[in-house]
C-alpha cells in the first residue's frame, strides 16, 4: 500500500514571472480555439482547477446566479465543485453587496486566491449552457441588515414579473382606511390600475360561457332528473322544523326575531337609527338552513346576479336510511349511498358610487335558485369551475335562455369527485327552485383502490389535483376527457404524505399553478413543485393539530394557514393560535400574521381573496377576525420601524362575535314545539355517532358587533416576573364549546365587482351574507 505524499499547508501562487513565458498571441488564439472550455487565458484569469468553491455573482445590488445556479450551470459544463459557500458567505454578501477582500475569503473558505468573477469574465455565466441552470429555492436566512432591495428579491424573486404584484400591492393596499378590512375607494382604485396594466383587455378577450368544451362534455354525459317539491322535502331535505331564536342589535338594545327554517332576515334593521338610512354598514342576510354549513362557495359571474352553491350536513334520518358499509373506519373508507342535496342560492346586487363595484340589494331578498339532490352521501367539499377570464363586468348574451351557466366540482363520503354543468334558465315568474335529481354526473373520478379522495382543488381551469387518505395526491386533465369522450385519467400520482391529507391547494391564480401545498393529518405542511415531484419539494414539521383551511395570497405568492396552540408543549399565554404566512421563495421561513383571541378554542375557517389582502379566521368560539396581512409580512428596515409603530402597523377587528346556547323547553312550547322523551334523550345525551355528531338543536343566537381595530402583538408577552407570573397558565387546556358555535365554512366572493362580499356558515345551521367594503376615508 503506498504512503500518500505529504502536501505542503502553505498557500501556493502563481509567479507572474513564468506565468505567461512562451505564451505569444498566436499561441494564445489557438488555444483557444481548441480549447473545449469557455474560460479565458492565463493572462486574463486564472483558470478554474477542481475544487474552486461556489462563489455568488452579484449584479444591480442583488444575486443573479445563486449556488444552485452554479452548481447545475457547472455541472453542463463537466466541471466539479467540492466546495460550497457557506451561510457566512451570504450574510456577509448581503450585509456588503460585494465579495469581499481575499483575506476575508481565505479565512473563510481554504480555497486558492482569486479576484471576484465578473459576468463577462465567469466561465460559469458565459457558456452557452448557463440558460439551462434553474434553483430549486432560496434556502438561507436573509440578515436584519440586509438592504431592503436584497429582501425584496430574495422573498418574492428578482424578476420584474415576480416583484410586479407585490409592489402593486404595497403602494395601494397599505392605506389606513384598509387596515382590516376593504374600503370600496381601493378596491375601485385596484381595478382601474389592473385594467390599465393588462396585456389582454375586455375589448380584445371574450369571457368562455357556453362555447366551453368543458361544459358542453358534462351536459352532454350528466343526467338530470326534476322532482317534485314534496319528494325533495321528504327525502333530500331537513325535513324536521327547526326554528331558531336570534338576538341581534347595538349592545344593551339587542331585539329578539323568530328565523323559520329556509327563510331569510336583514340583520341590517336592528342597526338602523331611522327608516332608510343609507349609512349603515351592518346590511346582510342571515339565512337559517336547519343544519351544519358544510362547504360554501361563490360561483365565477360577470353579472349583477351573485349565486352561492351551500351543502349543509345529512339528518341522523338520512344516514340511516341506507345501512353503513364500513362502520369501522368511516374517516378512511367509503360511506353507503344516503341522500344529500346542495343549494344554490341568488343573491341580487346593485351599483356604487365606485365605478365597477356592487354591494348587496337589500330590497330584494335573496332565493333559492337550485336544489340538486344528490345520492353520494355527505357531500363534504364543493367548489366552482373556476374562470379566469370573467374579470371585468360586461354583459354576454343570454344562450337558450339560460340565466346562469356554471361548472360544481363536488367531493362526496363515498370517495368519489364528481364535475356537474348547472344551468339556471331566466323565469321571472317563477316563485319555487327548480329542484333536480343528480342520477349521474358528467364526470366521475373514481379513487385508486383501498382509499379513498379526501379533498380537492382546482390548479387550473383544466387540472383538478385531488388528496387521498393514503397520502398521495393525483393530478387529472380534464380537456382529456372532452377529446376523447371518456372520464378524466390522472396523468400523475404522488405520495407526498405518509397519511391522510387534509387539504391541497395550488397557487392560483397566478403563472405557478404547478407549486402544490398541502396539509396531512399529522400536521405537516409540504410545498412540492408538480414537475419534479420527487426532487423539488419542501417539508414542515409541525406540532400542532391539522387545520383543514389552507389558502393562496397571489399578491404576495403566499400560503396562509393557521398554527394551534393545542399541539404546542409550552403552557405560557403567548402560545395561543396564530395565522402563519409562508412566501412561496422563502417556504422554510414563516411570517405570524395575526393571534386568535385567547382561550376561543381551535381555528375552524380561514378566507382569503384574489383581489385583496384582507383575510378573514374564525375559532370554535364563533368569533370572526380580519386583518391585512400585507402590514405584517412586507419587509421593513430599521428605518421603518418608528413610521410602522405610530402609521403602518398590523391590526386585528372582530367582525362578530356569536354565541348559541339550546333552547329550554318553555322557549319550544313558546314556537310551538313538543318534544318528546325520545327525543330530549336524543338532543340532551351523547351523540350516537361520534363521527357525524348530533343533529342540530333548536336554539339560541346572539350576534354582537361593533367592534374596533386593535393592534396585533404576535410575540410573546414581556414585562416583570410577577407580570408574567399572572399570565402564565397552570397547564396545557383548551377551550371547548359546543358543536353549533363554531364557525364552519367562510368564503371571499371570486369577482372582482362584489370582492367585498363574505359567506360566514356554523354549525347551527345558520348563513350570513353580508358586504365588507366600506366606504369610510
Amino acid at each position: 500500500m503506498s504512503i500518500p505524499a505529504r502536501r505542503s499547508a502553505r498557500e501556493r501562487k502563481r509567479n507572474p514571472k513564468y506565468a505567461t513565458v512562451a505564451w505569444d498571441k498566436d499561441t494564445i488564439r489557438t488555444l483557444r480555439a481548441s480549447s473545449e472550455s469557455s474560460g479565458s487565458s492565463p493572462e486574463q484569469d486564472f483558470v478554474a482547477e477542481e475544487g474552486d468553491s461556489a462563489e455568488i455573482i452579484q449584479e444591480n445590488d442583488h444575486f443573479a446566479v445563486s449556488e444552485d445556479d452554479a452548481f447545475s450551470t457547472r455541472s453542463a459544463s463537466s466541471q466539479t465543485s467540492e466546495a460550497a459557500v457557506s451561510n457566512e458567505d451570504f450574510d456577509n454578501d448581503d450585509d456588503h453587496n460585494s465579495s469581499g477582500d481575499d483575506d476575508e475569503h481565505n479565512t473563510q473558505i481554504k480555497s486558492r486566491s482569486k479576484p471576484p468573477r465578473t459576468r463577462a469574465t465567469d466561465p460559469l455565466i458565459t457558456n452557452d449552457n448557463a440558460s439551462t441552470a434553474h434553483s430549486r429555492g432560496v434556502a438561507r436566512d436573509i440578515p436584519k441588515s440586509a438592504p431592503k432591495e436584497s429582501v425584496y428579491h430574495d422573498t418574492y424573486g428578482p424578476c420584474m414579473d415576480d416583484l410586479a404584484h407585490v409592489l402593486q400591492a404595497r403602494d395601494t393596499w397599505l392605506k389606513g382606511r384598509d387596515i382590516t378590512i376593504p374600503s370600496r375607494k381601493t378596491l375601485s382604485e385596484a381595478a382601474r390600475f389592473s385594467a390599465q396594466n393588462s396585456d389582454l383587455s375586455s375589448s380584445d378577450v371574450e369571457a368562455p360561457f357556453l362555447d366551453d368544451h368543458i361544459f358542453k362534455s358534462l351536459t352532454d354525459r350528466q343526467s338530470l332528473q326534476n322532482i317534485s317539491n314534496e319528494y325533495l322535502q321528504n327525502r333530500y331535505l331537513a325535513n324536521e322544523q327547526r326554528p331558531h331564536l336570534a338576538f341581534m342589535g347595538p349592545y344593551g338594545e339587542e331585539q329578539k326575531f323568530d328565523l323559520a327554517h329556509g327563510a331569510s332576515f336583514d340583520f341590517g334593521k336592528v342597526w338602523r337609527k331611522q327608516v332608510g338610512d343609507p349609512q349603515s354598514y351592518h346590511n346582510g342576510w342571515i339565512l337559517n338552513l336547519g343544519e351544519k354549513v358544510q362547504s360554501v362557495s361563490w360561483a365565477p359571474s360577470n353579472t349583477p346576479d351573485q349565486y352561492l352553491a351551500v351543502a349543509c350536513r345529512s339528518t341522523s334520518t338520512q344516514r340511516g336510511s341506507s345501512p353503513e358499509q364500513n362502520p369501522g373506519a368511516p374517516a378512511f373508507s367509503a360511506s353507503s349511498p344516503y341522500p344529500s342535496n346542495i343549494q344554490i342560492w341568488k343573491f341580487t346586487t346593485k351599483e356604487t358610487r365606485f365605478p365597477g363595484l356592487y354591494t348587496l340589494d337589500m330590497t330584494q331578498r335573496p332565493t333559492l335558485a337550485m336544489v340538486i339532490a344528490t345520492d353520494w352521501g355527505e357531500n363534504h367539499q364543493i367548489i366552482w369551475h373556476p374562470r379566469e377570464n370573467l374579470t371585468n363586468l360586461q354583459e354576454h348574451a343570454h344562450v337558450n335562455g339560460a340565466e346562469f351557466c356554471g361548472i360544481l366540482g363536488i367531493l362526496s363520503s363515498d370517495g368519489c369527485a364528481r364535475l356537474i354543468s348547472i344551468s339556471i334558465l331566466s323565469d321571472a315568474s317563477r316563485s319555487q327552485p327548480v329542484n333536480v335529481r343528480a342520477l349521474g354526473a358528467g364526470y366521475e373520478i373514481p379513487p385508486p383502490k383501498g382509499t379513498i379522495f379526501t379533498t380537492f382543488s382546482f390548479a387550473t381551469p383544466s387540472d383538478i389535483i385531488l388528496g387521498a387518505t393514503d397520502g398521495s395526491i393525483h393530478l387529472f386533465d380534464l380537456t382529456e376527457s372532452t377529446h376523447h369522450n371518456e372520464p378524466p385519467a390522472s396523468f400523475l400520482s404522488y405520495a407526498l404524505h405518509s397519511t391522510y391529507v387534509i387539504a391541497v391547494r395550488a397557487a392560483s391564480p397566478s403563472p405557478l399553478a404547478h407549486f402544490v401545498s398541502s396539509v396531512s393529518a399529522s400536521g405537516d405542511l409540504v410545498l412540492v413543485d408538480l414537475r419534479s415531484p420527487e426532487q423539488d419539494q419542501i417539508s414542515i414539521h409541525r406540532s400542532c393539530f391539522p387545520n383543514r383551511d389552507l389558502v393562496y395570497s397571489p399578491l404576495t405568492r403566499s400560503f396562509i394557514t393557521a398554527l394551534d396552540r393545542a399541539g404546542n408543549t409550552h403552557i405560557d399565554s403567548g402560545t395561543s393560535t396564530y395565522i402563519m404566512c409562508y412566501h412561496l421563495r422563502q417556504f422554510h421561513v414563516s411570517h405570524r400574521v395575526a393571534k386568535m383571541p385567547d382561550y376561543g378554542g381551535t381555528a375552524t375557517a380561514l378566507a382569503a381573496s384574489p383581489w385583496h389582502p384582507c383575510i378573514l379566521a374564525s375559532n370554535a368560539r364563533g368569533t370572526v377576525v380580519a386583518t391585512n396581512f400585507l402590514r405584517k409580512v412586507l419587509p421593513q428596515t430599521r428605518k421603518d420601524l418608528p413610521k410602522a409603530k405610530s402609521t403602518t402597523g398590523a391590526y386585528l377587528q372582530k367582525i362578530c362575535e356569536y354565541d348559541w346556547r339550546p333552547l329550554t323547553e318553555d322557549e319550544l312550547r313558546e314556537v310551538g314545539i313538543e318534544l318528546s322523551h325520545a327525543d330530549r334523550a336524543k338532543f340532551d345525551g351523547p351523540p350516537q355517532n361520534l363521527y357525524h355528531g348530533r343533529d342540530v338543536r333548536p336554539g339560541a343566537s346572539r350576534f354582537s358587533e361593533g367592534f374596533k381595530p386593535e393592534r396585533i402583538h404576535v410575540g410573546h408577552p414581556t414585562g416583570t416576573r410577577k407580570e408574567l407570573a399572572k399570565l402564565q397558565e397552570l397547564g396545557a387546556a383548551e377551550a371547548t364549546f359546543e358543536d353549533e358555535q363554531a364557525v364552519t365554512v367562510m368564503e371571499w366572493n371570486v369577482n372582482r365587482h362584489c370582492a367585498g362580499l363574505v359567506a360566514l356558515g356554523w354549525g347551527s345551521g345558520l348563513l350570513r351574507v353580508q358586504d365588507l367594503a366600506h366606504d369610510l376615508e
